[in-house]
């Protein structure tokens, strides 16, 4: 039997110690617009990624999890990637990432694509744009 006593634990990074000090807030979150040039090749576009600009504290290093999905009109979700960034001390954090583009092929569905930005523990979502497959248009 091991015992271990007199160990407290620190923050490893500078990223962990800048989210534990500060308040760190997500005040906003925009995405350039879902255009056919963001549509995978499959349907006529060049899959392009989009940029999100996400203002936030002026605070440097704290981790920033990205996640897009599509919720699709018949109750059913589907993941296009995620990422990880850290915050830029502007206050500004700009992520251009290679997410699956959007590629909604059945014919029958509308799809809502989505982000999901977390960071220090609270989740802002922000829907870019839809697409339905059964006109083959951006919504």
């Amino acid at each position: 039997m091991a015992a271990v006593t007199g160990c407290t634990q620190t923050a490893d990074t500078s990223a962990e110690i800048a989210s534990t000090a500060v308040d760190f807030q997500v005040n906003s979150v925009s995405v350039s617009p879902l255009t056919l040039d963001n549509i995978c090749t499959r349907l006529g576009g060049r899959g392009a990624p989009p940029t999100l600009t996400i203002r936030h504290s002026p605070v440097a290093g704290v981790p920033i999890r990205i996640r897009m999905w599509d919720q699709i009109s018949n109750g059913t979700t589907f993941e296009h990637r995620r990422t990880r960034v850290t915050s830029d001390g502007s206050g500004t954090t700009v992520v251009n990432h290679r997410f699956l583009p959007p590629c909604n092929t059945t014919g029958n569905t509308v799809s809502s694509y989505r982000f999901d930005v977390t960071a220090d523990g609270n989740t802002t979502t922000t829907v870019w744009g839809g697409y339905d497959s059964r006109s083959r248009s951006i919504r």
